[in-house]
């Protein structure tokens, strides 16, 4: 969390921040602050904000809304899901061994149409 500096509202008109955004992205950061933090008569910006990379929580997130300084501050509650809390087989991927080079064969090697199932759009594009 903190005050980035790219003012995230304007990721559509500044290369900068889209950069930003989806670099953070990529990383699986999800921004949870989505309203502006500073709000004028002609200004809105959002450059403070609070990024989490798990999906194990449910999350409450905004801005109080308070007179004590020139923009408002930002919260985040998160609460672990039900899910997350039995004891069930939970699958990562484990790139520690990944040769980059043999990817494009082991993909080539897996038997699509096993995976697949008749509507899916892998199979519908490939009898298309």
């Amino acid at each position: 969390m903190g005050d980035f500096n790219f003012n995230l509202l304007n990721f559509e008109d500044c290369q900068l921040t889209e950069e930003f955004i989806n670099t953070t992205v990529s990383y699986n950061f999800l921004l949870h602050i989505l309203q502006p933090i500073r709000i004028t008569d002609h200004t809105a910006i959002l450059i403070n904000n609070i990024f989490v990379n798990s999906n194990e929580f449910f999350s409450i997130s905004g801005n109080l809304v308070c007179d004590l300084t020139d923009h408002l501050s930002n919260f985040l509650f998160l609460n672990t899901l039900s899910w997350t809390t039995n004891s069930g087989v939970r699958y990562t991927r484990d790139y520690s061994n990944l040769v980059q080079e043999d990817l494009p064969l082991d993909v080539q090697a897996i038997e699509w149409e096993n995976i697949f199932k008749e509507n899916d759009i892998f199979f519908l594009l490939r009898n298309y």
